[in-house]
């Protein structure tokens, strides 16, 4: 065999070989994705409206059926109207008009379904105080309404705003603020031990433009009874800031590891007023994450319904304080141990001090599980370090409010427990707590404190 004939048959051989290598090196068989093609995008029950402050949940059908990925994305488009969605494709309507609806394909092929909604106008009640179903409610407590926007005041009558138990009505006055849009039911009398109130505002109430209410708005709550009722005087209502653990006005700062369970909010300013919490913002634009917040951030440059939400629930810090700081419904001591309350047991009632009011250690409020406190300080309130509020006999935290006109400081350890309204600014330095709210007029300032929820 001469030399050329074995180069070949060798070729031949390694090509054999190599072949056989490939072949079976990518025997396994190549799968593309299958993309989206089509979306579409329905209301539930195949509804195109949704009232102002309800929801509507959307659907949405994708195919073909065996789509590789068949997850979208929601998001809202506000045209005359506004609304937000959630992740599930829960709508909210907020304010009257159309809205786009649009479902996006997270695959490649960038397919979008989309559906027109009309969000009904008609105003809402918005918050509730007592709440629907609440219990242990004192008697001496006036009954309210919020709408979320403003009524038509000559509608707000005894006619239309309708407290009964027992199978009557009862008389009281009705009063109605524009500012934080609520009316008042104020009972002639104290209501009755454990009873069963019904409140019921009429479709007939109507706003500036004469749009009533869609339907009637009923609720019920039920008084304590005369064994379990509370000494002191009646709670401050806080309306729909009682949705927060934390509210300001100008600025939300933290260093440190911080921990906040709850909600937290700003308002009149922005996200780049809340400072330290390394927060995200979440797609549909309405709020933000932060690993130091188990809740979310919340700021007045957000999508609508953030900012109005929070206007709202400014206006109720604004209340609720000057309702706090003018309270006079039960004996009220004044300049107790002369502002310098370390060591100090307080029962409830309501406490009353023109100065400076200091805590260089510990003090108790002893009371019942009813029973209220109302601190009312026209200066500044400093609690030391290592100084705390200690609870005694059932006292709870939801029922202690400190009114305060200055700057409320808690020294490094210092624990507090109760609502803080502060009418400038909120301190919590290294390492201190608050078991309750900080509601403050200005900003919070934290460093590695906790403030867990009532």
């Amino acid at each position: 065999m001469n030399t050329n004939s074995k180069l070949t048959k060798l070729s031949i051989g390694i090509a054999m070989i190599v072949t056989i290598f490939f072949m079976w090196g990518c025997s396994d068989t190549v799968v593309h994705p299958i993309q989206v093609s089509d979306i579409t995008v329905t209301g539930e029950g195949n509804a195109t409206t949704v009232l102002g402050g309800s929801t509507l949940q959307m659907i949405v059908d994708v195919l073909p059926l065996n789509a590789s990925d068949t997850s979208v994305t929601w998001s809202v488009i506000d045209k005359t109207g506004t609304a937000t969605i959630s992740p599930t494709g829960l709508l909210t309507g907020t304010s009257a008009g159309i809205v786009k609806v649009i479902a996006s394909s997270n695959d490649a092929s960038a397919e979008e379904g989309s559906l027109q909604i009309l969000v009904n106008g008609q105003p809402y009640v918005s918050s509730l105080f007592p709440l629907d179903g609440d219990t242990g409610v004192s008697i001496t407590t006036n009954i309210e309404g919020s709408f979320n926007e403003i009524m038509d005041l000559s509608t707000l009558t005894s006619l239309n705003v309708i407290v009964s138990a027992l199978g009557s009505d009862i008389t009281g006055a009705v009063s109605y603020s524009a500012e934080s849009k609520t009316v008042s039911f104020n009972p002639d009398a104290d209501l009755l031990y454990d009873t069963e109130y019904t409140v019921r505002i009429k479709q007939a109430v109507t706003n500036a433009a004469t749009v009533g209410l869609i339907e009637d708005k009923v609720w019920t709550f039920t008084t304590t009874s005369e064994v379990l009722a509370g000494e002191g005087p009646a709670p401050i209502n806080l309306r729909t800031a009682s949705n927060f653990s934390i509210l300001a006005k100008s600025a939300i700062t933290t260093t440190g590891n911080t921990l906040i369970t709850g909600d937290i909010g700003v308002s009149p300013q922005s996200l780049a007023d809340v400072t330290g919490f390394s927060e995200i913002l979440a797609l549909d634009g309405t709020s933000a994450t932060s690993s130091y917040v188990t809740g979310n951030i919340y700021t007045a440059d957000m999508q609508e319904p953030t900012p109005s939400t929070l206007t709202t629930a400014i206006s109720d810090i604004q209340t609720a304080y000057v309702e706090a700081a003018g309270r006079v419904d039960y004996a009220i001591v004044s300049e107790s141990a002369e502002g310098i309350i370390g060591g100090q047991t307080f029962t409830p009632g309501i406490y009353k001090w023109e100065t400076v009011v200091t805590m260089a250690t510990d003090i108790t409020l002893q009371g019942g599980v009813n029973d209220v406190w109302i601190f009312q300080i026209a200066d500044n309130l400093t609690a030391s370090s290592g100084a705390k509020v200690l609870l005694a006999d059932g006292a709870q935290a939801k029922n202690v409010f400190w009114q305060v006109a200055g700057i409320a400081t808690l020294g490094t350890g210092a624990h507090f427990e109760g609502i803080l309204m502060s009418m400038t600014q909120i301190v919590l330095e290294t390492g201190s707590s608050v078991h309750g709210k900080l509601l403050a007029q200005t900003q919070v300032t934290l460093d590695t404190a906790t403030v867990t929820p009532l």
